[in-house]
């Protein structure tokens, strides 16, 4: 969260046009000094074409 205002993401030019859109989210726990447990989550945007060819990925 520290970080999530200065994160800039930019999707780049297509040359044909987004005609999907996928969305992930994964987390798994994660051992801290201390024994204390945390979630770490990830995710994922990505960007696809008409005939299913992924275009690009945020992360």
């Amino acid at each position: 969260m520290a970080k999530e205002e200065v994160w800039k993401y930019r999707t780049p030019e297509f040359d044909e046009e987004v005609e999907g859109v996928s969305m992930s989210l994964d987390g798994a726990m994660v051992p801290m000094r201390g024994g204390v447990w945390r979630e770490a989550m990830v995710g994922s945007i990505s960007l696809y074409d008409g005939e299913g060819q992924r275009l690009h990925s945020i992360y």
